[in-house]
Parts: structure tokens; sequence; C-alpha cells
């Protein structure tokens, strides 16, 4: 696949004291937070991080993202009251509706993780970890690697316990396919990045950049 690389001046598209550009700064270093979150969930090997991180990156850019299309969901609420956005919006009025359709559609996919972002985001609450540990079956099973320095000891089984937070109540053979699933579905539903390339394109297009 083809692609362009073109030069950027931060201070012609990002502007001093502008209120649109600080918050279209923030949408693209998100934009690019989850779009290596996705490639860490869904890309079936990391080399030598998967050698020893194998069951753990998963959950980690999956944990990771829940918080991160949060924080986009957030930045694109609090733009919507700009009178600057506004008049971005209405410059296209095709492009209008497919962005407030996708900021929809965010909505609905930030309902799918929220629960999940709150109890196994960047913080793991203190209540749900204490509900899903009091809950735990005898089937839950995780390893510690132990080793002479402290790169080579892991604590594996932590794992086990964010997935546990994850997919509680589920048979033992089912738990890693019920996950794979969720991570899957939540993969393939992303509205997120072309929701924002399309208001980047159209923040470009109406600044002539």
């Amino acid at each position: 696949m083809r692609y362009q690389i073109r030069p950027v001046k931060l201070n012609k598209y990002f502007p001093p004291n502008d209120e649109l550009a600080l918050r279209i700064a923030q949408l693209c270093i998100l934009r690019e937070d989850h779009l290596l979150e996705l490639r860490g969930i869904t890309i079936d090997s990391a080399g030598e991080l998967d050698e020893k991180f194998e069951e753990w990156r998963s959950l980690y850019f999956f944990r990771k993202s829940a918080r991160t299309i949060n924080e986009i969901r957030r930045a694109i609420s609090g733009m919507g009251t700009l009178r600057q956005y506004k008049q971005l919006l209405n410059s296209d009025p095709k492009e209008r509706t497919r962005i407030r359709k996708l900021t929809s559609e965010l909505d609905k996919e930030y309902e799918h993780v929220k629960n999940l972002g709150d109890n196994v985001g960047a913080h793991i609450l203190h209540q749900h970890l204490k509900t899903t540990l009091n809950d735990l079956d005898a089937s839950w099973e995780g390893f510690l690697q132990i080793g002479e320095i402290a790169g080579q000891v892991h604590y594996k089984f932590a794992g086990e316990i964010v997935l546990a937070m994850l997919v509680p109540n589920v048979p033992e053979r089912d738990r890693r396919a019920n996950f794979e699933s969720l991570l899957r579905r939540m993969a393939s539903k992303s509205s997120v990045i072309e929701l924002i390339d399309r208001i980047f394109a159209l923040y470009r297009r109406a600044r002539k950049l």
C-alpha cells in the first residue's frame, strides 16, 4: 500500500492560543495511542516481547485502549462546545453528518468498554478486585516465574487475575476464547480512528494546511 510523508510545521498546524488547535492536537496524540493499542491487541506476534509477556500483552493493551477511548470521547465532547468547532462542521454539511454519526457510535463503543475500563483500566479499582478475589473458584490458576535477577522474575498469575475481572463466571475451558472474542469485537467495531481522521481532514482543509 502506497503512502506519502509530508513535513508538518507544528506552529502552523497548531498555532498558540488557539483552543481548537489545542483540542485537535490532543486528538492526534490519542489517535496514535489508540492505533498502537489496537495493534497490540490484535497482532499475531510481538517477537521478543511475546517470548516473555505473551499472555500479558493483549491484556495490557486492552486495558490501555479502554482508557484511551474514554479520553477521546471526553476530548470530542469538550470540543463540541467550541464556536470554532461548530463552524468547522458547518463548513461541510455532508462531513458534519458523518462525523456526528461516528460520534454517536463512539458513545455506544464507550458504553461497551466503560465497565471494563473502570474495572481494569489504568488503575485497578480496589473494590472490583476485592469482589473478583472473593468470588474466585478453585479452577483459576496462574504461574510465578522466579529468576536470579529482577528481569527474570514474572508474576504471570497477575494476567489470570485481570482475566478473572474481565470474564467472571466463565467456565475454564471457555475463558481464553471468550476473551479473544471480546478483543476481536472491540477492534472490529472501533470507529475511533475514522472519526478522528475525518475531523483532522476537515480541520486541514478549513485552514488550508
